[in-house]
Formats: structure tokens, C-alpha cells, sequence
């Protein structure tokens, strides 16, 4: 009896897998778009410190002038400066009259002096110097200044003093108005001499600093065509000393 041969097992078949080829083309074409971005990147960096450097220090090329012909032959026209003229205080060298009681000063010419001056305070009057031995005719070119300090009530004003004030120097008040003296308002107004009995006179009234009083500065305008002139001048140096 024959044995049993086993089937012959027959090797399996092979398989052949095919392998990519490498992709050369897209290996190129990626350096040089990374080598052109490396080098823009370098050259934008360069360029930045360029600027940076030129900026810093700025090249100055020197600029040499040749003077021409007709620059050489003609002369330079002086500017005209024009000068401007300011007007030389009058009040300088002034004497100063002071009120301690009541806080306020003024100047007067030097060719004044003080007279009948009250010891309160409250009234005083500066003339002329000889102004009492002067006649009647020298009296009636000359100015005085007549100050006076009245106490007044709690609702007085300027205003309201000088629209209810009766009396000489009051009834023919004209020309009202109202004037800042030293910072504060004031009322002036214009009226007859009454001291003097012709020609006009300047009254300003003016509160104090605590409003307790009233300041009326009289000043008379005699043989001046201004009568505005004389009294401007002293009431542009009062000043209040104190807050009395």
C-alpha cells in the first residue's frame, strides 16, 4: 500500500508595492520661497537701520554762498523801528496822603499840603500851599481836594446815597456815572463849588472796604478846561491800605 503523500504547498505569490518617487519640484520650489523670505526680511532689517541712522545723525552737505554782482554793490536797508511813546506819570514824586483809621491813601501834588485836617479822620482838606493868603482871585484858579468819611447804615451804597442826598453840592448833581476806583465801583458826578461858591467840582463816593462808611472825595477843577483832568489824576492813586 502506498503511503499518503501530503499536497504540495505552492509559496504564496509575491506582491510588488510600488514606491513613491520623490517630489523633487515641490522640495525646490519651497527653498526658494524661504530663501527670498530670509532675504526680504534681511534687507526690510537693513533698510530700517538705515533710516534709523539717517534720522539720527542727518548728513549736512555744506551750502557755500557766491555772492552775486548786484548783492555786493547794493547795501542793506536798515529796518525802520518804530517807537512807541508811553506817556511819563504825572504822579511821580507825589506826596501820599494816608488814612490809617479808615484804610485808604492818595497823592496830592507837591505844591498841596494838608489842612484842617480833622483828628478822626473823617474830614480833611488839602490846598494849595499859602492857599489862605491867596485873594479871592488866585482862590478862584486854584484846586483843592475836600475828603470826607461819613458812617452810614447798613442798606447805604453809592448808588443809593447819591440818588437820596440832599443838600449843597447835592441838589444840582449832574453827569452821573459809574467808575472803578482801586477795583471797587464807585458813583461820580459833577456839581456846583460849593466851598468856593463858582466853577464846578468832581464828587466821587466810594464804600469802604467793610462797607461801614462812605468816602466822598470832592475835588474842585478851578481854571482847568478839563474839569475831569485834575480830579482823574487823583483818584488813579487812591488805593485802600487795609480791611479795615
Amino acid at each position: 500500500m502506498d503511503p499518503i503523500q501530503s499536497p504540495t504547498q505552492q509559496p504564496p505569490p509575491e506582491v510588488f508595492v510600488t514606491q513613491p518617487k520623490p517630489n523633487y519640484l515641490k522640495t525646490i520650489l519651497f527653498s526658494i520661497l524661504l530663501i527670498i523670505t530670509v532675504g526680504l526680511i534681511s534687507y526690510l532689517i537693513f533698510q530700517n537701520q538705515k533710516l534709523q541712522k539717517q534720522v539720527i545723525n542727518p548728513s549736512v552737505s555744506p551750502t557755500i554762498q557766491v555772492p552775486s554782482p548786484t548783492s555786493q554793490s547794493v547795501s542793506p536797508t536798515p529796518k525802520t523801528v518804530s517807537s512807541i511813546s508811553i506817556p511819563p506819570d504825572e504822579t511821580a514824586g507825589w506826596k501820599v496822603y494816608k488814612n490809617e483809621r479808615f484804610g485808604f491813601q492818595l497823592k496830592y501834588p507837591v505844591n498841596y499840603e494838608v489842612s484842617n485836617k480833622n483828628p478822626n479822620g473823617e474830614s480833611t482838606y488839602i490846598m494849595p500851599i499859602g492857599f489862605n493868603k491867596m485873594d479871592e482871585q488866585e482862590r478862584g484858579f486854584s484846586s483843592f481836594i475836600n475828603i470826607n468819611v461819613l458812617t452810614s447804615d447798613s442798606n447805604s451804597t453809592p448808588e443809593t446815597f447819591v440818588s437820596s442826598a440832599k443838600g449843597p453840592g447835592f441838589d444840582d448833581k449832574r453827569d452821573i456815572k459809574t467808575i472803578t476806583i482801586d477795583g471797587k465801583p464807585a458813583i461820580q458826578f459833577m456839581s456846583n463849588n460849593t466851598q468856593l461858591g463858582s466853577g464846578d467840582e468832581t464828587n466821587t463816593v466810594i464804600a469802604t472796604n467793610q462797607k461801614k462808611e462812605l468816602i466822598i472825595i470832592s475835588i474842585s477843577a478851578q481854571g482847568n478846561s478839563d474839569p475831569y483832568l485834575f480830579p482823574n489824576q487823583i483818584l488813579s492813586t487812591f488805593k485802600f491800605t487795609s480791611e479795615n
